[in-house]
């Protein structure tokens, strides 16, 4: 064969080579993004294992860069990590972390988005990306598996102090079965008690003519009360009035002397008498605003209203009449504290027609 022709064939698929190695090279390499336009980003890690320089940068699973640099930074011990990403894929709120297959591989720096509610914008160059603190899959998995252990060491004492609380349970049952069926057979009769008295009050006051009778006795009474008070008041005008006359017996009293303390002593049998008339005039009015004694029977009686009714007009009347006679004894009682010397000594002392006195004096 012509030598020449030998030389052309090597020299032919001496070419060919480089040029598919120049093609597999742009292609598989970093061929494609040597037209993109690249800017330069730093990363601080707390660590950075397995990271190096070629690790791809990613975003969303797609490679947008790839690390230019790593190295510690001696002040605070943190790694800070260089990498060229394509232009407009990063931006100010996004953050970086390192992630690594949990079975062997090499190292990834995902870009992810943040959660800062300012405005989202693109990176400039050189600028500062934060970095989240890297996580080992082998260590969070240790750390579980330790967490793990306590649960179930936790959820086994829980299932054992469970299990004896139950059998006590148990036993507390079965030693009180006869009290616990008891109990159940007096609540069943309790409950069936309360129907009743419910279906019996319903029985009685749910027709129309007892609700009106109600209504009818609840409307009179403030009128009733109204009334008895001021029979109290009249009462207690009549006693203010024997008070009067009482204080002008006694100025009667003292000017006799020794010779009426027999007088004195009934005067204060009668004023006793008086105070223990007040206090069951007290008593009666107490009573008459709780709703007890003769008020409830009020409720359902209705002549003993009409006839408290017309007893209470009887008193009216007879506080009307005893006013003259009140008056007349006011102005005795006067006219003898003033002139005692009309009746006399002896008048005092012995009986006299029409007068009621002791007839010996000690």
């Amino acid at each position: 064969m012509d030598e020449r022709a030998v030389q052309f064939r090597v020299g032919a698929i001496t070419l060919a080579t480089l040029l598919i190695t120049l093609i597999l090279v742009f292609l598989f390499g970093e061929g494609p993004d040597a037209f993109k336009q690249k800017l330069t980003i730093h990363m601080k890690f707390t660590e950075a294992p397995m990271v190096m320089s070629g690790t791809p940068v990613r975003k969303s699973g797609v490679v947008i860069g790839r690390v230019t640099k790593v190295e510690l930074n001696k002040e605070d011990d943190t790694v800070r990590v260089t990498a060229k990403i394509d232009s407009g894929k990063v931006f100010t709120t996004d953050v970086a972390r390192i992630s690594a297959s949990l079975i062997g591989g090499d190292a990834v720096v995902n870009i992810e988005r943040g959660r800062e509610p300012v405005p989202r914008q693109p990176v400039a160059n050189i600028a500062e990306v934060r970095g989240l603190s890297y996580s080992d899959p082998i260590q969070v998995i240790t750390n579980l598996q330790d967490r793990l252990a306590g649960a179930m060491g936790s959820v086994t004492n829980t299932s054992n102090e469970l299990g004896t609380v139950v059998h006590q349970v148990g036993q507390l049952i079965q030693a009180n079965q006869e009290k616990i069926n008891r109990i159940l057979s007096q609540a069943d009769e309790s409950t069936r008690d309360v129907k009743e008295v419910v279906r019996t009050l319903n029985d009685t006051f749910g027709t129309p003519e007892a609700k009106a009778k109600l209504k009818d006795i609840t409307e009179q009474l403030p009128e009733l009360i109204r009334s008895t008070r001021e029979t109290v008041g009249q009462f207690n005008k009549v006693i203010s009035g024997i008070d009067k006359n009482l204080q002008n017996v006694d100025k009667f009293t003292s000017a006799l002397g020794d010779q009426g303390q027999v007088l004195i002593t009934r005067l204060a049998d009668s004023s006793q008498k008086f105070d223990r008339v007040l206090d069951e005039l007290l008593v009666l009015s107490k009573s008459i605003n709780s709703g007890e004694g003769s008020l409830g029977q009020l409720v359902n009686n209705r002549e003993l209203y009409d006839s408290l009714n017309r007893t209470v007009a009887n008193v009216e009347e007879l506080s009307r009449e005893l006013r003259p006679i009140v008056r007349d004894a006011r102005v005795f009682t006067d006219e003898i504290a003033r002139h005692p010397e009309k009746l006399g000594v002896r008048g005092a002392i012995e009986r006299s027609p029409g007068t009621k006195w002791p007839t010996t004096v000690r």
